[in-house]
């Protein structure tokens, strides 16, 4: 099942070709409007949101998150990217153990260049998922998910759909 954040939206929209901008996407563990109370194999959490307009770079953007699976035997994992999960920005993270954040090369595009267009678009939102490859056995209901997205305007030179 896929749980779309109602509260997510972009921040910003890079207009000005050559500036590059941080969009701080949060969220809340305990918000039940965005999170379910439980997370099996296959659901979709959102997370954040690349604006129309806005093409990421994944070298500098940073994705933090806390424990999300408190049980004594966790099994929690996902991966992360968008929803049809063809542009991944992570493979399979554990969720459980300790915090953990993502940054630079550890959210890079895996996509091959030439295959896949861009993560962005010049006119549609592109929403970024966990996807649960591993189900959540005791979702922690405490903290925040923070994605600080590294956006710069898109260009259709420089970013083949």
């Amino acid at each position: 099942m896929q749980y779309l954040n109602p509260k997510m939206r972009a921040g910003i929209t890079p207009e000005a070709a050559g500036a590059v901008y941080l969009d701080r996407q949060i969220t809340n563990l305990n918000d039940p409007a965005e999170v379910p109370a439980a997370l099996a194999v296959g659901d979709q959490l959102q997370i954040g949101v690349i604006p129309a307009g806005a093409t990421l770079i994944p070298e500098l953007s940073t994705l933090h998150f806390p424990i999300f699976d408190t049980n004594g035997t966790p099994t929690g994992a996902a991966t992360i990217g968008t929803a049809a999960g063809t542009s991944q920005l992570a493979g399979a993270q554990t969720l459980s153990g300790t915090a953990k954040s993502l940054r630079g090369s550890a959210l890079g595009y895996s996509a091959l260049p030439g295959t896949e267009p861009a993560l962005g678009s010049p006119d549609t939102d592109i929403p970024l998922f966990l996807t649960f490859t591993g189900a959540v056995a005791t979702l922690a209901q405490v903290g925040q998910v923070v994605l600080d997205l590294a956006l710069r305007a898109f260009n259709p030179n420089l970013d083949p759909q």
